[in-house]
């Protein structure tokens, strides 16, 4: 086996370890959208780094958490989507899910319409346009998702609107991003109900997934 399939095999190996079981169909689709990314990268910068051991756990693995703490969410809002993290990687992962993938920027917004078509995924779906702008259903969505957008405080007002009673949001952070979430939490009335912290393998990044929902009831 040589370097580039042992890499691939071992993030089968991870994912399955989350809980999160890839069949040949999703992997078929993940070596796909790291083959676009690429020839995409050379013309737009999507991501710093296209190698295949950057891809993989930098961008698909660390998309693939939020699958531990998304509980029986199934539309899911990705804002600011970018290269498509971290949205896109759900959406091949768990065929089931209705994910919108909003991006303001309109050669990102290019690239994921043709990465969801290439791929086949019917229940994901590309916005170009800023969130608020009315291009995206109000009240619709059990869950918001995004990588390093904006501050917590400003982020969870924009979405907020979006999510239908009791919806939830995720905040991913990166270690030592957490300071200052708890102040920013109180003063839009948000609570905290899940803390999961992890590990990304092979680059040995962490991770923290803060889950967040309206109310006045802290955990």
């Amino acid at each position: 086996m040589g370097r580039e399939e042992a890499e691939w095999d071992r993030f089968r190996r991870e994912a399955q370890a989350l809980g999160v079981a890839l069949d040949d169909l999703s992997l078929g689709r993940f070596r796909r959208y790291l083959e676009e990314l690429r020839e995409w990268n050379e013309k737009i910068r999507l991501v710093g780094s296209a190698d295949t051991r950057s891809v993989l756990w930098l961008h698909f693995y660390d998309s693939l958490t939020l699958l531990t703490v998304i509980g029986d969410a199934r539309r899911i809002l990705d804002v600011g989507s970018g290269a498509g993290f971290p949205g896109l990687p759900l959406g091949i992962a768990r065929g089931d899910l209705e994910v919108c993938l909003v991006e303001a920027r309109r050669k990102r917004a290019n690239f994921l319409r043709h990465v969801v078509r290439i791929l086949g995924l019917e229940r994901v779906s590309v916005v170009e346009g800023r969130i608020g702008e009315g291009r995206v259903l109000e009240g619709e969505w059990d869950l918001a998702v995004a990588r390093g957008v904006a501050p917590a405080g400003k982020w969870l007002r924009w979405v907020e609107p979006f999510l239908r009673d009791r919806g939830k949001a995720v905040l991913m952070l990166g270690e030592g991003e957490e300071a200052g979430i708890g102040e920013a939490l109180r003063d839009s009335n948000w609570s905290l109900v899940e803390r999961r912290t992890l590990e990304l393998p092979v680059v040995g990044k962490g991770r923290r997934l803060l889950v967040v929902r309206r109310g006045d009831c802290f955990t």
